[in-house]
């Protein structure tokens, strides 16, 4: 954040500040837990890419939106759904929302505040 405001870039000003890929980051690292939290005591409204559920659980009440390629990974190894003719739903529509609410049951609800709100 201090590079941001030495290149006069206000962060608190912009609608959305995105979290870089963080695919592989947030359940082994402290530190990144430990930055979310700054920026988000800071006020920002945060996007983070490439969460896991463990990143979710450790920092989503932080973030006002997520995103991960995890459900289509998931579905690419499973079966299709039943009466889906193509060969997986790695990039089938309806298995989108339904891996977003296996997500979401799955954290406390106190953990989503903005998350479920889309």
């Amino acid at each position: 954040m201090r590079l941001f405001e030495r290149a006069g870039i206000d962060l608190a000003s912009e609608p959305t500040v995105g979290l870089g890929s963080v695919c592989r980051l947030q359940s082994t690292r402290k530190g990144d837990r430990h930055r979310h939290r700054a920026m988000g005591a800071r006020g920002l409204r945060l996007h983070g890419f490439g969460f896991k559920t463990l990143g979710l659980e450790q920092v989503g009440h932080l973030l006002a939106s997520a995103d991960s390629a995890a459900w289509s990974y998931h579905a690419s190894r499973r079966p299709p759904l039943p009466c889906h003719t193509h060969k997986n739903c790695a990039n089938c529509l309806p298995y989108a929302p339904r891996w977003r609410t296996r997500v979401l049951s799955a954290l406390p609800t106190w953990q989503y505040p903005t998350l479920n709100a889309a």
